[in-house]
């Protein structure tokens, strides 16, 4: 037998005679054994590839054993956060078509259909899409880096002197008010140095002209010549600004990863896009919460995955900030409406502006005439999209009358249906929770309740309702799964010690009978304590196989993403090459191992927490399901409740 297979426990392996350089029977059910050894190690296994390898190729064992081995290896990856390296293993130690063997057999004794790998590789390469695996955070090579620095320093300092200029044209022409002695020194320091430009001009020009007369008309000429160059980049040149006054830039917002991705398209997002095609004004009217601002966020999504029609491809979108237009102490309203009007002047058929909680403005009559005399301009071609809750509508109607209500289309949102709803909480949980374990069922209850309990924030959006109670739930998984996690009934007794102790300190004839409570005390604290480090492994196992089975989905979406190309780029193309054929067994292992087997794992370990907590009064949010989910809705209920009442007295 080979030294590195010496590494293993001798009883392991079942030892024979050696026939000239051949490799030793090794019985494979004795092999998997050792994984289950606390003496074994990524080390020892990385020695011992090359021979398990080669016992492979030579030895052979049934489709069962086979079956058994994968699953046992890649629950040992899991477990000790090697499942990458392990799955690696496995899609060297097979060939492709050993492997789509072995998944056929295991859908068979699973009484389930086989799916082909190409059918596969097309599920895998649409969820790709959902997953937007671009997003996430990779670092690249050192070396990578610093080349990309280097190709990019020169056209960087070219851009960035272009920028300069370009945002000092739009600085000088947004006539804005400054508000700051900075601002105030900002614009003496500017007119100061304009001044010195006719006296830099002739001091630069004497020695070359020499007549004055020649100097000042040269001077002259290039003054006009540069004042007719800004005035023609501000009739046909001047681009959208990044930044305008009094609004936030949504699609640099969505750029920056600023705005949580949305999935499932409302129906009330092809209404306000077929509203917006026609060049009409929209009012989105809904409950608190209920998804207005979440709509326009879809629509600004959208538009980054270049899905949009061109006229709303083209448009850039800016949410304007009402609560400070109507909120202003210093200018008015009137002022700050003109700052905004007069930097986006001319250029208004290439925006979108958002208006949320438009009954801001709509309160003050005269703030609101001004809102319509110079956003709604007949011809101006601004497109304007304004929310409000249902409350403020009825305000708007009541407080302003004209030509406002004409020239928008109304877009009511509902709560939506069930299976929207479960498909917006799933995609939340995925986004927000992908180191915790949690159920359908959880998901079902949540909805169940938002929706039959009517009473509960009445005026907030069953959205809205159900995302602040998944993240209270969250917190408390979090929490548990936190190395400094205190259990409830361990803090009560080291509370209770405490209060003994202190007692016992404080007198100087203590009864015998404290110093005993205070000595079983003690001893229950140590049980405890060591009872919440088992459970605390136990824990760090789950989180392990949780954030590993996310991170594989992601991988092996990739590479599903990156096959179908290849395919659709050459079908006709007979061989794959060595890059696809891994891929393909990789996404094999996944689909017809790694799925079976991380739940039943899951399951395991949680079995194994809760019998640890069956003999004492112990509470830890383990998972996300239906109990927790419930646990928290009637707690939050409760206090609602109770607040509502502190309220009414």
């Amino acid at each position: 037998m080979s030294a590195s297979l010496n590494f293993l426990p001798i009883h392991l392996f079942h030892q024979t005679q050696l026939v000239g350089n051949s490799v030793p029977q090794l019985d494979l059910n004795r092999f998997s054994e050792m994984f289950d050894s606390t003496e074994f190690s990524l080390k020892q296994f990385e020695s011992m590839k090359k021979e398990i390898v080669e016992v492979f190729k030579s030895t052979s064992y049934s489709n069962t054993e086979l079956n058994q081995f994968i699953e046992k290896s890649i629950l040992w990856g899991f477990s000790n956060n090697e499942y990458s390296k392990m799955f690696s293993f496995l899609s060297e130690t097979f060939n492709l078509d050993q492997l789509t063997a072995l998944a056929e057999e295991q859908a068979r004794v699973n009484n389930e259909p086989f799916t082909p790998i190409d059918e596969l590789v097309d599920q895998r390469a649409d969820l790709y899409k959902i997953l937007d695996i671009s997003t996430t955070n990779v670092r690249p090579k050192a070396w990578k880096k610093s080349l990309s620095r280097i190709l990019n320093f020169i056209p960087n300092i070219i851009m960035k002197i272009v920028n300069l200029i370009i945002n000092t044209f739009s600085y000088l022409d947004t006539q804005k008010k400054f508000t700051s002695l900075w601002d105030r020194y900002s614009l003496i320091d500017i007119l100061y140095k304009f001044i010195l430009i006719p006296v830099a001009l002739t001091t630069i020009l004497t020695p070359i002209l020499v007549t004055t007369a020649k100097v000042y008309l040269v001077a002259a000429l290039i003054i006009v010549v540069v004042g007719l160059a800004i005035a023609a980049y501000r009739a046909w040149v001047k681009p959208v600004p990044d930044d305008i006054l009094n609004c936030e830039n949504l699609d640099k917002r969505m750029k920056l990863g600023k705005i949580e991705p949305k999935v499932g398209p409302p129906v009330e997002l092809d209404r306000l896009k077929a509203a917006l095609m026609s060049d009409s004004n929209v009012l989105l009217i809904g409950d608190s919460g209920s998804g207005k601002t979440a709509l326009v966020e879809y629509l600004v999504q959208q538009k980054k995955e270049g899905i949009l029609p061109p006229k709303l491809q083209a448009l850039h979108n800016f949410l304007f900030d009402c609560g400070a237009l109507r909120g202003s102490n210093t200018y008015g309203y009137s002022e700050l409406i003109y700052q905004t009007k007069d930097q986006i002047e001319g250029k208004e058929h290439k925006l979108g502006l958002f208006f949320d909680e438009l009954d801001q403005i709509s309160s003050d009559k005269s703030c609101f005439e001004a809102f319509k005399k110079h956003f709604f301009s007949e011809g101006d071609g601004l497109q304007i999209i304004a929310a409000t809750t249902r409350k403020g509508y009825v305000k708007i109607n009541e407080e302003v009358q004209g030509s406002f209500g004409r020239r928008t289309i109304k877009i009511f949102l509902d709560n939506p249906d069930t299976d929207r709803f479960k498909l917006i909480l799933r995609d939340f949980l995925i986004r927000e929770a992908n180191d915790i374990s949690f159920d359908e069922e959880a998901i079902a209850t949540l909805v169940q309740l938002v929706q039959d309990t009517s009473t509960y924030s009445p005026n907030i959006g069953h959205i809205a309702k159900a995302k602040q109670l998944m993240k209270e739930i969250v917190g408390e998984c979090r929490y548990t799964f936190t190395p400094n996690y205190t259990p409830s009934d361990l803090t009560k007794l080291r509370n209770k010690y405490n209060e003994i102790s202190s007692r016992i300190a404080a007198s100087f004839n203590t009864e015998a009978s404290l110093f005993q409570e205070r000595k079983e005390l003690k001893m229950k604290i140590v049980e405890r304590e060591k009872l919440l480090e088992k459970q605390k492994k136990l824990l760090d196992r789950i989180q392990k196989v949780v954030i590993g089975r996310n991170a594989i989905k992601l991988h092996y979406s990739k590479l599903s993403k990156h096959i179908q190309e290849i395919r659709l780029s050459s079908p006709n193309k007979l061989k794959i090459d060595t890059t696809d054929e891994q891929a393909k067994k990789l996404i094999l292992l996944y689909h017809f191992y790694a799925s079976k087997v991380l739940p039943n794992q899951l399951e395991k370990l949680f079995s194994e927490i809760e019998k640890t907590m069956e003999n004492g009064n112990q509470e830890m949010a383990l998972r996300i399901d239906s109990q927790l989910v419930k646990k928290t809705f009637e707690g939050a209920q409760k206090l609602e409740i109770t607040l509502n009442k502190k309220d009414e007295g």
